[in-house]
């Protein structure tokens, strides 16, 4: 009982098998990855090849929101089937908000990847956003770039040296 009551209230936007998420093809070919179901109103997730792309739809990124995305990205981090995947990139182009509370979860996303031996970047950050990174010299720690395309080829370089 108590189990299926936090399943409920953690999984609300995420199809469970267990406590992972069920992989969804999203059309045939290894150049178009995977899609995972997730809650469309808060991020959309591709896997292509050993990148993760993580692309958040929110405008606000504080508080629960932030607790959700970090759930629904760490259930495909640590899904067992989900075995080439170790470099993620976290575009931020929709966020307009972003609190210490999101950036701790973003620490806490490149501990769990760096643990997959992989690399973490962010992409499209507004300059608000980006302000905060640079203000808590996080920018040291996440690459920022421009473009989904830049990033990916960013964490995969450094993920293959």
């Amino acid at each position: 009982m108590i189990l299926r009551r936090i399943r409920e209230f953690f999984l609300p936007h995420v199809r469970p098998v267990g406590a992972l998420a069920i992989p969804h093809e999203s059309g045939p070919g290894p150049t178009t990855g995977q899609h995972w179901a997730c809650d469309p109103a808060l991020c959309t997730v591709d896997v292509l090849g050993p990148t993760m792309v993580a692309t958040v739809v929110e405008r606000d990124l504080s508080g629960q929101r932030v607790a959700d995305l970090s759930f629904q990205l760490r259930a495909v981090l640590s899904d067992p089937g989900n075995t080439s995947v170790r470099n993620l990139v976290v575009d931020l182009q929709n966020v307009e908000v972003l609190d210490s509370t999101c950036l701790g979860v973003l620490v806490e996303l490149l501990q769990a990847v760096k643990a997959l031996g992989g690399n973490i970047a962010v992409v499209s950050a507004a300059h608000r956003v980006e302000a905060l990174f640079k203000l808590t010299r996080l920018d040291k720690v996440f690459p920022i770039r421009r473009e989904v395309l830049s990033a990916i080829g960013l964490v995969e370089g450094r993920a293959a040296a």
